[in-house]
């Protein structure tokens, strides 16, 4: 039995990784118009490749439950299992300007298990992730440069012992469409190679890896 997702949205929880574009959590979805509200529901596919038929809510699925403000960003997630019983929810928060300044993960219970803050520069850029346990413990943290374009041109992954665990570099091209993507461990070996190639419209027209 294969699953399926019947209605679903795109939530990014974490860093967005080498990008140029600051979008709402709307935009990033694909989503346009005043949404303030949409549900993902996971449900089993019953059937074979040639008739497949909507089947009972998936068990072992997350069914979320967003919130949106005026900016199109995510206020609050609310996850649920399958007989719509919550499990967890994310609170976000934002500063004066829209940008996010982080967010609370708690239980059903209410008790609090993971938080993350932001931190910017002058320009809005997102230069420190950081990621706390419910003791408020650093569990991990990423740091990033930028571009004069505001381009990621660097972003660098730490343990909670501010060990770096990796590297990611971005390059782009006059255009201001990234044409290469790597990945490093902490060793500098090459974990990830990705180059991109585009038309004479911006068109993404090829993916190496």
């Amino acid at each position: 039995m294969k699953k399926i997702l019947f209605f679903g949205i795109i939530v990014s929880l974490l860093c967005c990784g080498c990008s140029n574009k600051k979008k709402s959590d709307l935009e990033k979805a694909g989503l346009k118009g005043d949404i303030k509200t949409l549900r993902e529901i996971s449900y089993e596919v019953v059937g074979s490749n040639d008739s497949v038929v909507k089947g009972s809510i998936c068990e072992d699925c997350d069914n979320l439950f967003a919130t949106y403000n005026e900016k199109g960003n995510i206020k609050e997630i609310d996850s649920y299992d399958e007989n719509n019983d919550l499990r967890s929810k994310w609170l976000y928060r934002y500063n004066k300007d829209g940008l996010t300044m982080g967010g609370n993960y708690y239980f059903a219970d209410g008790s609090l298990q993971d938080s993350t803050f932001y931190i910017y520069d002058k320009k809005g850029n997102q230069i420190e992730y950081h990621h706390f346990d419910s003791y408020g413990t650093l569990k991990n943290k990423i740091m990033s440069k930028y571009d004069k374009k505001g381009n990621v041109l660097e972003e660098k992954a730490y343990d909670s012992d501010n060990s770096l665990q990796s590297t990611t570099t971005c390059a782009y091209n006059k255009k201001n469409l990234m044409v290469e993507n790597v990945a490093y461990d902490a060793d500098n070996n090459i974990q990830f190679k990705s180059t991109y190639s585009y038309d004479k419209n911006g068109n993404m027209i090829e993916q190496l890896i």
